[in-house]
């Protein structure tokens, strides 16, 4: 009995090397923990045998099951569960136009011609794309010219506080690297320059300020002089 019980236990010492053999490879290595090590000339028990294949069996039935479920045409697998069905992701479509939504550039352009005060309608523009700035979008501002390139800058948190302070009508002065823009009140609206001696001033640098008054056509200008500038289009970009 001894001999054939030295037998069995061979043979389930030799069952459970190529178990474990083929469970070596690095997808399993991480799960698989071996609570019993035999050495040469060192008996094996059933008991430890049996512990090694229940750590097996443990690791083997813990991993996920292939994956069985399917979504629809334009959905995503939003969830893998434990039996391998999945979970859909309807509104990828909406997630995706918002996320697009959100890298579109804000633009205010408008044209403005030499000696002429802005009109009733180029205000209201002004004021409605103010109005509906949205700060925590943005790491970029650009104002911009057709006659000249302007100024930009990237830098989220510099650039909030730009549109914030554009969006509220409050005085702001940010520097940004080389950049100092600077946000006030300027005649009967907003302007928005950068590096400008200040507010409401004729500096050659980038200006915009559609709203300073009737009769005024002291607007700004990039890259020109910004009283009486000559005709030009001015853009103001977010993104």
């Amino acid at each position: 009995m001894e001999a054939i019980r030295r037998v069995t236990l061979r043979s389930a010492v030799s069952c459970f090397v190529l178990v474990s053999l083929v469970f070596a490879s690095p997808l399993w290595s991480a799960d698989l923990t071996i609570p019993k090590t035999f050495v040469p000339g060192t008996p094996a028990t059933a008991s430890d045998v049996n512990q090694n294949f229940s750590a097996t069996a443990t690791a083997v039935n813990s991993k996920q099951n292939l994956v069985t479920g399917i979504c629809s045409a334009g959905q995503a697998i939003r969830t893998v569960n434990a039996d391998g069905t999945v979970v859909c992701e309807t509104s990828l479509n909406s997630r995706l136009t918002s996320v697009e939504s959100v890298k579109t550039p804000y633009i205010f352009s408008e044209f403005f011609q030499t000696a002429v005060s802005e009109t009733a309608a180029e205000c209201t523009n002004w004021d409605t794309f103010r109005a509906n700035l949205q700060p925590t979008n943005y790491t970029c501002v650009e104002l911009v010219g057709s006659t000249a390139k302007g100024r930009t800058t990237c830098d989220a948190p510099n650039v909030q506080l730009i549109a914030t302070a554009l969006r509220n009508g409050t005085t702001a002065s940010v520097i940004s690297g080389s950049d100092t823009w600077n946000v006030g009140t300027c005649g009967s609206g907003i302007e928005i320059n950068a590096n400008a001696s200040g507010i409401c001033s004729c500096s050659a640098a980038a200006i915009l300020r559609p709203c300073i008054g009737a009769g005024n056509a002291n607007w700004g200008g990039v890259g020109t002089a910004t009283c009486s500038g000559p005709s030009q289009s001015i853009q103001l970009i977010f993104r």
